[in-house]
């Protein structure tokens, strides 16, 4: 489970950067920040914020990093 591509391959597929992300899933910067640079682990409750703003189950968010 890499989140951090799983981040990346969301905001290249939505063409957005990390502040737009960051807004879109309703997480600070510095969260987003964090977990794009491996330093936390994110909550489940992350990973479906994360995974809807790529209109994606919580699996398929993780699988989009591999």
């Amino acid at each position: 489970m890499d989140i951090r591509r799983s981040i990346r391959a969301v905001m290249y597929k939505l063409d957005i950067n990390q502040s737009e992300m960051a807004s879109r899933a309703e997480v600070s910067i510095s969260t987003l920040s964090f977990l794009m640079n491996g330093k936390r682990m994110p909550s489940m409750e992350s990973l479906e914020r994360l995974a809807v703003v790529g209109d994606m189950t919580v699996g398929e968010f993780i699988a989009a990093g591999e």
